[in-house]
C-alpha cells in the first residue's frame, strides 16, 4: 500500500480515478507487453509496461506534470507544434489535444520511431496534421551517430546523438552501449520560410545546443513563440546563451500543488539530483507569465 504522503499529488487529488487506479494496481503491472492508456484529455497511449513511461503512466496517469501543463497553456488552437524528440508521443498528445494545426514529430530511434508510429496510427483523423519525421535534429543535415546505452531497455529515452562531450564518457559505457548511424536535420533548413511556429519542446539527452544552433535563423527572426526544454546543467548553460543572444527570456518550470509555476532563470533554486530542470525560452514573456500564472491543473481536468 502506498504511504500517505505518496498519495497526496494533485495528480491524485484533481484525478480520483488515477488514485484509485494507483490503490488497486500497486505493485502490479500488467501482464502483457504493452498496454493501452487513456490520457486526461481522451486521447489513447500505447506504451510498454516494464519501461519508465509505461511504469509512469499507471502510477501517476501523466508523465512530468509541470511540463504537461505549461505545454497546454501555451498553445493556442491552430498553432504549429514540433515534438523534437518525441520518444512514444506523450507530449505529441498534448499538442494535439490543444488544437495544433499541425505537429512535427522528430524521433531518431527506430526502435521508438516504431512504437510512436503506433501511436500516431490511433490519433489521425481529419483534424490532426502529424509530420512523422525519422531524424534527429542537429545544426546541418546529414548524419549523426545515435548511442544507446544498457538501460534502454528500461528507459527509451535515453539513448542521445554522440557528442565530444558525451565521447569522454566512461569507457565501461561506452564499450557496453551501442552506436548506430541515424539522420540528421537542422531546423532552418527544414523550415527555410520562416513559418511561425508557436511552441517546440526539445528534450534530446544533451543534445540540445545543437538543436539551437540548428535554428538560428529561426530564433533570431522570433520564429518560434515558445520552446520547453530539458538542461542537464546549471544556468547560465549553452542552450540559455544561444537563446538570450537570439532576444529570449529564459525561465525555469516548477511546481506547487496547485499548480505550475516560471521563475527566471538566473534566479537560484534547489535541483533534483536525478532529473534535468525543464526552462521555457520565450518571446512574449507577458503572455507566459499571464498563462502559466493561474492555479489549477487544466490538463488534468
Amino acid at each position: 500500500m502506498p504511504s500517505l504522503a505518496g498519495l497526496l499529488k494533485p495528480e491524485y487529488l484533481f484525478r480520483p480515478a488515477t488514485l484509485f487506479h494507483r490503490i488497486i494496481k500497486t505493485n502490479s503491472q500488467p501482464a502483457a507487453e504493452f498496454f493501452l492508456h487513456e490520457l486526461p484529455w481522451g486521447l489513447p497511449i500505447r506504451a510498454r509496461s516494464a519501461e519508465e513511461h509505461g511504469l509512469i503512466l499507471n502510477t501517476l496517469g501523466v508523465i512530468d506534470l509541470p511540463v504537461t501543463e505549461v505545454i497546454w497553456r501555451l498553445l493556442d488552437p491552430g498553432d504549429v507544434a514540433l515534438d523534437i524528440g518525441a520518444n512514444i508521443g506523450y507530449m505529441t498528445s498534448v499538442m494535439l489535444a490543444r488544437g495544433c494545426q499541425r505537429v512535427y514529430c522528430f524521433e531518431p530511434n527506430p526502435e521508438v520511431f516504431q512504437e510512436l508510429s503506433e501511436n500516431i496510427k490511433l490519433w489521425r483523423n481529419q483534424s490532426h496534421d502529424i509530420q512523422l519525421i525519422q531524424s534527429a535534429v542537429s545544426m546541418q543535415s546529414g548524419k549523426v551517430m545515435l548511442s544507446q546505452p544498457p538501460e534502454f531497455a528500461v528507459n527509451r529515452g535515453l539513448s542521445a546523438v554522440l557528442t565530444f562531450q558525451s565521447s569522454k564518457t566512461s569507457r565501461e559505457t561506452r564499450a557496453n552501449s551501442v552506436a548506430f548511424s541515424v539522420n540528421a536535420v537542422s531546423l532552418d533548413e527544414m523550415f527555410p520560410s520562416g513559418m511561425e511556429i508557436g511552441l517546440a519542446k526539445i528534450d534530446v539527452e544533451g543534445h540540445e545546443s545543437s538543436v539551437l544552433r540548428g535554428a538560428q535563423s529561426l530564433l533570431v527572426n522570433g520564429k518560434i513563440r515558445d520552446i520547453v526544454f530539458e538542461d542537464h546543467h546549471r544556468y547560465p548553460t549553452e542552450s540559455a546563451m544561444l537563446l538570450e543572444a537570439a532576444g529570449y527570456t529564459i525561465f525555469q518550470i516548477g511546481r506547487s500543488f496547485w499548480g505550475p509555476s516560471i521563475i527566471r532563470a538566473e534566479v537560484a533554486t534547489d535541483r533534483s539530483t536525478w532529473l534535468p530542470t525543464s526552462f521555457l525560452a520565450t518571446t512574449d514573456s507577458t503572455r507566459a507569465q499571464d498563462l502559466i500564472g493561474r492555479p489549477g491543473w487544466r490538463s488534468l481536468q
